[in-house]
């Protein structure tokens, strides 16, 4: 315990040399001296003496920043050509290049390369972030059509592909420089085991001197949808020319012709459907100028069409679907022969013939027979039925829907489908 104390008194010791040594030196800098080291190191020193910029001097030297870390007064010429220094050999400038669109002797290239050479370079890439690569703004100028051309060029001498594209601005019309794209190239490595690995890349953007802006890394994604075009269409099938994508029609304005609305809420209010109840069935949807007036002898005619051929209507067991229909459409057109035998015959032949009127409407026109001025209390009690009557209506209406008098007597009743919208409706006390 005692020797590891007396190693960290030895380093604050050492430590604190070094800092003095440090502060005698700024010490002896002028102000106009210290001014220029911080400046160069992009440290504001506007309002400040010279025993604070001796301290900030002496913390920035024990920080190690690097001069001029934006890489405003960098030297761009002279940065590019050390650069192109690939394997010991001076290659031209891309830029200078006779490139041609084709990509049939380009190296194998995929993700794994962009996502290699991307998180070195770019602060965006992280172990996480390779899982929503798709997201990210790079990715979405590739998808977007911002890449408008790519071209390549084979150096033997070197033995490696440059590969030089066109890029075009996203949120403004020019670039810093007053062009129409940002101008890039980047070069793959041509033989080896580290074959299509990415060697080098230089953007003409501010953040392209890292080699790891996104205009860089949109048109290495357009070089490998190329490349690996997921099964339609092999690049040894044919000549392998870089298309640009489809661009949509948008373009850069001022921010005076910028309109900001306030998005209007979607109404809560869900519409009404309109069902085709059974009681409605009678409609035709054709057009009116479709419709045709049948006589009843040809509804008669259809109807025994219905039935298999084998078998004539008057002695078939098998009763068409669409003949209860047609017997509440067309009722009078049947005549007894005309019936279908089973229990739709034995039906039609045990119930009584029908009538015009329902129970209710039968109740209602006795009543007013009777009485001239109508009393609402006497009315409802006038409104009963008989154990008879009911039996009756309840023989009558065993077909239910495929019978006319089950359509009779529903009149004036309140059935469930319309036990709501009764219930519903407020009472303004007018009469209806």
């Amino acid at each position: 315990m005692c020797i590891r104390n007396l190693i960290a008194a030895g380093n604050l010791i050492r430590n604190l040399s070094m800092a003095e040594k440090s502060c005698e030196k700024f010490r002896s800098m002028n102000v106009a001296s210290l001014k220029c080291y911080l400046q160069e190191r992009e440290i504001t020193v506007n309002g400040y003496l010279k025993p604070a910029l001796v301290e900030i001097a002496s913390a920035v030297e024990r920080m190690m920043l690097p001069i001029d870390p934006y890489f405003q007064r960098d030297n761009s010429v002279k940065n590019v050509q050390n650069r192109l220094i690939i394997h010991d050999i001076q290659i031209d400038d891309p830029f200078t290049m006779k490139t041609k669109n084709d990509f049939i002797n380009c190296p194998p290239f995929g993700l794994y390369d962009i996502f290699n050479h991307l998180i070195y370079h770019s602060s965006d890439y992280d172990k996480q972030g390779l899982a929503a690569f798709k997201s990210y703004e790079d990715y979405r100028l590739y998808e977007d059509g911002y890449v408008r051309s790519l071209e390549t060029i084979f150096v033997q001498e070197a033995g490696i592909h440059a590969c030089v594209g066109k890029v075009q601005p996203a949120m403004r019309a020019k670039t810093d420089d007053g062009k129409d794209f940002y101008d890039l190239w980047f070069i793959l490595e041509g033989s080896g085991p580290n074959r299509g690995s990415v060697i080098e890349a230089y953007c003409k953007c501010k953040g392209g001197r890292d080699a790891g802006c996104k205009h860089i890394a949109s048109a290495m994604y357009s070089l490998e949808a190329l490349l690996n075009s997921g099964g339609e269409e092999s690049v040894t099938s044919g000549t392998c020319q870089w298309k640009p994508k489809t661009q949509s029609n948008s373009e850069p304005c001022e921010m005076k012709d910028v309109v900001i609305e306030k998005i209007k809420p979607l109404p809560n209010k869900r519409k009404k459907k309109r069902y085709t109840w059974l009681q409605n069935i009678e409609f035709d949807p054709r057009s009116s100028q479709d419709r045709k007036t049948r006589k009843k002898k040809d509804m008669s005619t259809f109807t025994k069409h219905l039935c298999p051929p084998d078998s004539p209507i008057k002695n078939s067991d098998v009763t068409p679907v669409i003949l209860p229909l047609l017997k509440k459409l067309h009722l009078s057109c049947y005549t007894q022969e005309d019936n279908t035998s089973g229990a739709m015959a034995q039906e039609a032949t045990n119930t009584k013939p029908s009538q015009n009127q329902g129970i209710m409407q039968k109740k209602i026109d006795e009543y007013l027979k009777k009485n001239k001025e109508i009393m609402p209390e006497e009315f409802k009690e006038s409104l009963v039925f008989t154990d008879k009557e009911i039996e009756q209506v309840d023989k009558n209406t065993k077909a239910q829907w495929k019978c006319k008098e089950w359509y009779l007597h529903k009149v004036g009743f309140i059935s469930a489908s319309k036990s709501k919208e009764v219930f519903k409706t407020k009472n303004t006390g007018k009469n209806c």
